[in-house]
C-alpha cells in the first residue's frame, strides 16, 4: 500500500506549522504509487545519473508492506524513518533505482512483519524556527518535521491492525 496520507497537507497556509489532522475521504483511494517526497536539494552522495524523485510540500505519505491485510493477526511492525540528516531522503520513490531502496516486501514476506516507511518534511520546511519572528502560531515550526514523524506513528497506532500489525509492537 503506497502513498497513503497519514496527516493533512502541510502546504500553503499550513506551511511551517504542525500538520493538520487527516480529513476522511469517501470511496476507494489508489495506493499503487509512492507519494511525493519532501522538497529538498539533491543529495551530494547520490550518483549523478539518478533522476530525482517527485517533490512537494504536500509530502506526508506512508507505505505499508504486509502479508496479512485484514487478517488481524497482530504481527510486529517495523517503522522505518529514512536517513539523510533531516535534509534529504524519502520513504520510497517511483524512480529507478530509488524504487527498490525502501521496498519492504521481502521483510514482510520473509519475517512475517508489517513494514512501514514514510516521508516527512525536511530542511527548512521541517526545521526552520519562525516563532520569534511570526508569533505563537509558528511556535512548533522548528520541529515540524519531527511532529510529522510523530503523526506517522500515531497513524500506525490507530490503523495498523487493519494491515495485520500490532500497535503494541512497533
Amino acid at each position: 500500500f503506497m502513498g497513503s496520507p497519514y496527516a493533512g497537507s502541510p502546504a500553503g497556509a499550513n506551511r511551517f506549522k504542525r500538520a493538520p489532522a487527516l480529513k476522511p475521504w469517501s470511496g476507494v483511494r489508489d495506493a499503487l504509487l509512492y507519494g511525493p517526497q519532501s522538497i529538498q536539494p539533491p543529495d551530494p552522495n547520490w550518483p549523478k545519473e539518478w533522476k530525482p524523485a517527485i517533490s512537494s510540500e504536500d509530502c506526508l505519505f506512508l507505505n505499508v508492506w504486509t502479508q496479512g491485510a485484514g487478517d488481524r493477526r497482530r504481527r510486529p511492525v517495523m517503522f522505518y524513518s529514512h536517513g539523510g540528516g533531516f535534509a534529504t531522503g524519502n520513504g520510497g520513490a517511483d524512480v529507478a533505482p530509488q524504487d527498490t531502496m525502501h521496498d519492504g516486501a521481502a521483510l514482510a514476506r520473509d519475517y512475517d512483519v508489517v513494514v512501514v516507511t514514510h516521508n516527512h518534511r525536511l530542511g527548512i520546511m521541517g526545521y526552520l524556527y519562525l516563532g520569534d519572528l511570526l508569533g505563537e502560531e509558528y511556535a512548533a515550526s522548528g520541529a515540524a518535521g519531527m511532529l510529522d514523524i510523530a503523526a506517522a506513528l500515531k497513524w500506525v497506532r490507530e490503523n495498523i491492525v487493519e494491515f495485520g500489525g500490532d500497535p503494541d509492537r512497533v
